[in-house]
Order: structure tokens, then C-alpha cells, then sequence
């Protein structure tokens, strides 16, 4: 998702970060239609555990493909739900990004061997990724989410007449905008630790925290 936004809003300054993984992140009536499901395992993906959310695939490489499936969740619980079949991760992180119209990015990507492949896809707006971003943060305290979160900042200062609707900026914020906002929060005080020193410039990323997501100090 960030390293496709930050191919489609070129940006100077951001950090080189590359993953494996991939989420997806699904509406309850999407997970519950099976169409993800039998539309992965057709393409040689196993949910492991047997009914999980988790899926993996090992391709000639070697490296195995990990796609996790998150659903969104309405009553801010952040935890294990069942769908049919299968049990997802739940994250009120989705409510805006799966509400609001994503963007449809063509992508063409020369894979290792030489081959192009070439598809459409959707990713949500900076908005919705910037909130995605700010829970995981939240959940986790990872270095590479406030990496992600100092890139697409970047690109939203950047590109701000292009980016779509930013309601971080706007009081009172409520909701998911709220927990984000205070997640982000966090983040300020984190930059003064040495979990994100030498990382990022956390000069900045707090500048760019401060000026771009209100009620944060």
C-alpha cells in the first residue's frame, strides 16, 4: 500500500522500505462471500492455520508470500472475529478507508526473472493509509510503521491539492480520526527515545505530525 502510494505521488525525502508481506483489508460481508478465500487458494495460497485469515504461498524462489486478511470492525474491539469459515483479525482502522472511494492505481512490475506483470488494483486514500498506519503504530511500536507514517506525511505535504479529502486537520476530530490523532501523539513522544533515532529525521516527522494532524502537541 505505501510503497504504491509513493509510486503514484512521486515525493523527495522519503525512506527506501521494502517488504514480502502484504494486508488486505475487507468489509464483513466481503470476507463472508468466500470470494477472497477461493480466489487466493486458486492462485496457490493456503490458509494456515486450516480457517485462519493468515494465507502463504512458496513460489520457485523459495521465499514464502504472506497475505494477512483483516476485516473492518464497528465496535472498536481490535480482536480475533469469526466469518463463516474462517476467523479474522478485526480493526476500526478500516471504517475510513473502506467508506471513502480508493485509488485505482495501473501498476506494472518487472519481477526478478525479466517477466512484466502488469494489473489494476485499489489502495485507499493518504488519509485512510495515514489512519491504518497509526494503529498499527499503536499496536505495535514498530520502527517501519513510523517510517511509513513519515513517508506518507511527506507525500500528503506535497501533494496536498491532489491527495483528496484530509480530515486530520480539521477539529474536533472524532472516531478513528481521533484514535489516530492520538496514536500520532504517541509518536512525538517516541521520537525523543532511541527506538526512532537514526531511523528517520524525527525532527521532521514531528513537524510534519504537528502541522498536519490537529489537537496533537
Amino acid at each position: 500500500m505505501v510503497q504504491l502510494l509513493l509510486t503514484a505521488f512521486p515525493t523527495p525525502g522519503t525512506i527506501e522500505r521494502r517488504t514480502r508481506d502484504a494486508d488486505g483489508g475487507l468489509a464483513p460481508e466481503a470476507a463472508a462471500s468466500g470470494e477472497i478465500h477461493a480466489a487466493l487458494t486458486e492462485r496457490g495460497y493456503e490458509a494456515r492455520p486450516a480457517g485462519g485469515s493468515r494465507y502463504l504461498r512458496t513460489p520457485a524462489d523459495g521465499e514464502e508470500l504472506v497475505i494477512d486478511l483483516l476485516v473492518r470492525d464497528l465496535d472498536a474491539r481490535s480482536q480475533p472475529v469469526t466469518i463463516g469459515e474462517h476467523t479474522f483479525d478485526s480493526t476500526p482502522a478500516l471504517l475510513v478507508p473502506l467508506a471513502e472511494d480508493p485509488i485505482i492505481i495501473d501498476v506494472t512490475a518487472l519481477l526478478t526473472n525479466g517477466d512484466e506483470l502488469t494489473f489494476t488494483t485499489k489502495v485507499p486514500t493518504l488519509e485512510g493509509a495515514v489512519i491504518l498506519k497509526a494503529f498499527a503504530w499503536d499496536a505495535r511500536k514498530a520502527p517501519r510503521d513510523a517510517v511509513d507514517l513519515y513517508n506518507l506525511l511527506l507525500v500528503v505535504r506535497e501533494h496536498r491539492s491532489e491527495i483528496g479529502r484530509w480530515q486530520l486537520d480539521q477539529a474536533p476530530l472524532q472516531g478513528t480520526r481521533l484514535d489516530a490523532a492520538r496514536s500520532m501523539d504517541s509518536i512525538i513522544r517516541a521520537a525523543r527515545t532511541p527506538l526512532l533515532k537514526g531511523r528517520l529525521d524525527t525532527t521532521k516527522l514531528v513537524s510534519l505530525i504537528r502541522t498536519l494532524v490537529v489537537g496533537v502537541n
